[in-house]
């Protein structure tokens, strides 16, 4: 039995609108990332309140800007792609949902809102981006000392000349001090913020993006 052409071209109509209908519709993306609600015992409202304004802070056209704006500085690469952000809480937790249709962008959109979060959290308990970034700059000032220290043994080792190994002994100790102080400001720093009220923590980072089945 033969297929005439009008039931072939009936057929091949059907299928071509069926093709081009599902390839409108793209593919979504999801990661989530856990926040760990600070214990208080009674709870505390400040903290409870402002738990609670979570959704609508992560939905201000102003956060999702900054959110934004660290990305394509951070990683300039990244296509961007329109990324929606859910929050849920769930007892002492709160989930983080990105939804968008790429899941690279998707994921690093979601770490950057965290760094938003976690650095609103933190303004709001009276810890500076100034503190912060003096604590960074200690950190990066100590590594360089290492280095400084590590090539100055190494040429301990390798000169034998008296004067030199004094140059090299005055230096050594001037570098130690300067290490010993900067690391007693570092740790000084530390112990300061580690005694701030946070609100939340990062529980777990962005999750690998998963494709949603809608």
């Amino acid at each position: 039995m033969t297929m005439s052409s009008t039931s072939l071209k009936t057929i091949v109509a059907i299928a071509s609108v069926l093709f081009f209908g599902c390839s409108e519709k793209q593919e979504q993306f999801e990661s989530v990332a856990r926040l760990v609600v600070s214990p208080s015992r009674p709870p505390d409202k400040e903290v409870v309140d402002w738990v609670e304004g979570l959704p609508g802070m992560v939905a201000s056209p102003d956060f999702l800007q900054r959110t934004k704006t660290q990305l394509s500085e951070s990683k300039p690469d990244l296509i961007p792609s329109k990324v929606e952000l859910v929050v849920v809480r769930k007892s002492s937790t709160v989930l983080i949902r990105a939804i968008g249709y790429s899941p690279e962008y998707t994921q690093a959109f979601l770490g950057a809102a965290l760094d938003e979060i976690i650095l609103a959290d933190r303004k709001q308990a009276g810890w500076s981006l100034e503190q912060e970034e003096e604590i960074d700059g200690l950190a990066q000032s100590l590594l360089a000392l290492e280095k400084e220290l590590v090539a100055l043994e190494k040429q301990f080792s390798e000169d034998s000349d008296s004067e030199v190994l004094s140059q090299l002994e005055e230096k050594r100790s001037a570098l130690r001090m300067d290490y010993e102080s900067r690391l007693k400001q570092l740790r000084k720093a530390d112990v300061s913020r580690s005694l701030m009220k946070y609100r939340l923590t990062v529980m777990e980072p962005p999750s690998r993006p998963m494709l949603r089945r809608l």
